[in-house]
């Protein structure tokens, strides 16, 4: 079952990564139409819009499994180890619970708008469900995959999970070494 929804995490960054190609093919052709033949292309601009909105929330529950997200770790850093786990498992059990929050409040938003049968402004209006749908499936992934990565923390308390570059833990080493030596002489 775990490899079923690890499959669906890669297939849903997969299609993201496509769409981030087809807007970068599709925005030169647009210019290119527009500047050569002065005929642009008229969904273009509101595909490239939707599309942002998609790629975002079609990775992000990829992106979570991988810890590819941003992480601003100087408290951590600064802190004793062994209250370092603590934290991170607070951390991720905090933002596990806020992307439920989110999720729960995008579908609420998209039965909202599917009885309401809100459309997108635009030349194209689409139903604006389908995009909230996304949005709320984006959390949804994003909850599961920051609740598997605490429960992982809790069970196996000395497996490193943080994605930190070699160098940059070498030169956080050499800072603490250093202010230690300071501190001692």
């Amino acid at each position: 079952m775990v490899r079923i929804y690890d499959g669906i995490l890669t297939a849903l960054a997969f299609v993201a990564a496509a769409m981030l190609l087809a807007i970068t093919v599709g925005i030169g052709l647009d210019v290119a139409a527009r500047y050569l033949f002065n005929r642009p292309i008229g969904w273009m601009s509101e595909f490239v819009q939707h599309s942002m909105l998609l790629i975002l929330f079609l990775s992000i529950g990829w992106l979570t499994r991988e810890r590819g997200h941003v992480a601003v770790e100087i408290l951590l850093d600064a802190v004793p180890g062994r209250y370092r786990r603590g934290m991170e498992i607070f951390a991720t059990l905090a933002s596990g619970a806020i992307s439920g929050f989110l999720c729960v409040w995008a579908a609420i938003s998209t039965w909202d708008n599917h009885v309401r049968e809100v459309v997108t402004d635009g030349i194209y209006p689409i139903p604006r469900e389908w995009l909230l749908a996304i949005v709320a499936l984006g959390f949804f992934f994003t909850t599961i995959e920051f609740l598997r990565s605490a429960v992982a923390m809790i069970i196996n308390p000395n497996a490193e999970v943080r994605q930190v570059d070699a160098e940059l833990e070498a030169l956080a080493l050499a800072a603490r070494n250093a202010s230690e030596r300071e501190r001692l002489s």
